[in-house]
């Protein structure tokens, strides 16, 4: 429940208050308002919770470290065992943090990125699409073309010769 809809309810509730006695109409407005301070406590506590997930800055270094280390080669695909003994994070530390960073998980995340790249590859240069799929890291074309399509929703030769500003990103 939003703050203006819990205003909205109180202000309502208070407006057609039903024929009481005066201390009762004083015990109706006492409840209301313990209801609305109750309902205000509770909406901002999520918020805060929602907005108050923060990591430690070393953390936060290792987490950049990983991401540039991924970036830096898209040819290359590491598995999550292996960056986990490189870099000593735990997995539910390195997930966690990684998507309260970057937005998504680290694999939405590297997809995501490979395929930016692989459709800035297919704007600006000639390479086969078998090659372009090969530097970021798909060693089966078929696979690469079924990720390309499900991100831009064109496969890459469509996407090459068409209008790009017309495609999903």
């Amino acid at each position: 429940m939003n703050i203006k809809r819990i205003f909205t309810t109180t202000y309502n509730d208070l407006n057609n208050l039903p024929d009481l006695e005066a201390k009762a109409k004083d015990n109706y407005i006492k409840i209301k308002v313990v209801e609305l301070l109750l309902l205000l406590s509770e909406t901002c506590t999520n918020e805060n919770k929602a907005k108050n997930k923060y990591h430690l800055k070393p953390q936060t270094e290792l987490v950049k470290n990983i991401h540039d280390e991924i970036i830096k080669d898209l040819s290359k695909n590491f598995t999550l065992k292996e960056l986990l003994d490189r870099y000593g994070m735990s997995q539910i530390g390195l997930k966690n943090c990684f998507k309260a960073m970057y937005g998504k998980s680290i694999a939405k995340h590297i997809k995501a990125y490979r395929m930016e790249y692989a459709a800035a590859m297919l704007r600006k240069t000639d390479g086969t699409v078998m090659n372009i799929s090969a530097s970021v890291g798909y060693e089966n074309q078929s696979k690469f073309v079924a990720a390309f399509k499900e991100v831009f929703g064109v496969k890459p030769t469509e996407y090459r010769k068409g209008d790009i500003t017309t495609y999903k990103i």
